[in-house]
């Protein structure tokens, strides 16, 4: 674990709603306590105490409205027609899109604009403090749509993805588009697409700077003495194991193939465990059914990979670990504790990651819906992630499988695919419940 710069994004992990102000005096300087200090004077020291308490305030009241839509039968929200999208601006307040501006008066006093019955939170929003309203043209819900109809139309595979000369797509909040990145970005390729995939007015085109690189580790996997007897010291059988975004090793037939982290932990058919990344091991295929995990430090196994159907890899970079009867992993991450999932991320919002290599790291999310091409970058081998988030964390090899989660809630988000350091790209709780029909604890 990083000392420095991770000791103090560590902490920040769990948000508590708390708006005290810091006092800040030129003569003065505020010295921060890292081990003492809360959450908000955590983020308050490093963008200050005014973006903080926006950033509180605004998130707050995002979720609120979040928890007031109804739910399909399939677990999708379901936003009202006229609701646009929202983000998080540089200040930590709201910026919230609607079509055809049904907005409540007085905030469209004198514009000419014929008011409609909206909901109470979407009126309570349009009126609050730290609000700015912008009309657009295309609904949330319409974006969303177009997204999934993108995944049914060209199925999860490479192959059926350089027919369409299509690097992948991704919702784009702030311009009310989805995008779709192009191989090959000309007139000719997005009159093709158009015709031949899907053609409707709120796509977007860019030129595609082709797949993300995944580095891999350089381990010697073939040669199993890498870890020194010292390290593999044996641990007496406890409850509790290990935490989330911990070390993993990954063994097939005795070998070792690949390591990564611990994602969040999960419950599938029954079985107590945790989901990680399945590219783990790529260079030998990724994870498969019957592999075996072991701590670092710990020379017994703590749990294996679960049934075929719990190891996805086209579209949905993710495996599930049953847990060996008696044995638990904790959500406890640097400090502090995940609860649950979270159903629902906004442009801007705060997230924070947690792999064995970089510690805990935070950064802003930037994009979601995300259909994202990842490249090994040692044996070449690429693969897809689905509905996936993009944000400002970096991720270095061997934080593969570690958590992502929210700042705010702490909620798990998802867990880490692919970075750099700068970019992670996030997949998310939702996609891969639903492909390995895990439920996150």
């Amino acid at each position: 674990m990083k000392k420095t710069v991770n000791k103090f994004l560590a902490v920040m992990v769990v948000f508590v709603l708390c708006l005290t102000p810091i006092q800040l005096s030129a003569a003065q300087p505020y010295v921060l306590d890292y081990e003492t200090a809360s959450p908000f004077d955590l983020l308050a020291a490093e963008r200050g105490v005014e973006f903080a308490t926006n950033y509180v305030r605004t998130l707050t009241m995002l979720n609120n409205f979040i928890d007031s839509l109804p739910v399909s039968r399939t677990g999708e929200l379901m936003f009202p027609d006229y609701f646009g999208g929202a983000y998080i601006d540089g200040d930590g307040n709201a910026v919230l899109l609607m079509v055809d501006m049904p907005i409540a008066s007085p905030v469209l006093e004198g514009r000419g604009v014929v008011s409609r019955t909206i909901s109470e939170h979407i009126e309570q929003m349009q009126t609050s403090e730290g609000v700015t309203v912008r009309q657009v043209e295309f609904a949330y819900s319409a974006l969303w749509a177009a997204i999934h109809l993108l995944n049914d139309l060209i199925p999860p595979t490479l192959e059926d993805m350089a027919a369409a000369n299509a690097g992948g797509w991704y919702l784009d909040v702030v311009n009310n588009r989805v995008v779709v990145e192009l191989v090959d970005f000309t007139e000719d390729a997005v009159t093709v697409f158009r015709e031949t995939v899907l053609d409707v007015p709120l796509i977007a085109f860019t030129q595609s700077d082709g797949p993300m690189v995944l580095e891999m580790p350089e381990y010697d996997y073939e040669n199993t003495d890498y870890l020194s007897t010292d390290e593999l010291a044996i641990i007496p059988f406890n409850t509790s194991v290990a935490h989330v975004g911990q070390q993993i090793n990954v063994r097939r037939n005795g070998v070792i193939i690949g390591n990564g982290s611990i994602g969040y932990r999960a419950s599938a058919s029954g079985g107590i465990g945790f989901v990680t990344a399945a590219h783990l091991g790529l260079a030998h295929g990724g994870l498969q059914f019957g592999d075996s995990i072991y701590l670092p430090w710990r020379s017994t196994r703590i749990g294996r990979v679960a049934a075929p159907n719990h190891v996805i890899l086209s579209g949905s970079d993710s495996a599930f670990i049953t847990l060996d009867p008696g044995l638990e992993i904790t959500s406890f991450s640097s400090g502090h504790f995940i609860n649950g999932s979270t159903t629902h991320l906004w442009r801007g919002q705060y997230v924070a990651s947690n792999g064995f290599i970089s510690g805990s790291r935070s950064g802003n999310v930037t994009t979601f819906g995300l259909r994202e091409i990842i490249q090994c970058d040692i044996t070449g081998v690429s693969f897809l992630v689905m509905n996936a988030m993009n944000s400002t964390i970096g991720a270095a090899r061997g934080d593969s499988g570690g958590i992502v989660y929210c700042l705010h809630t702490n909620a798990a988000v998802g867990i880490i695919s692919g970075g750099s350091s700068t970019r992670s790209v996030t997949s998310t709780v939702a996609e891969i419940n639903v492909r390995i029909r895990a439920v996150a604890r």
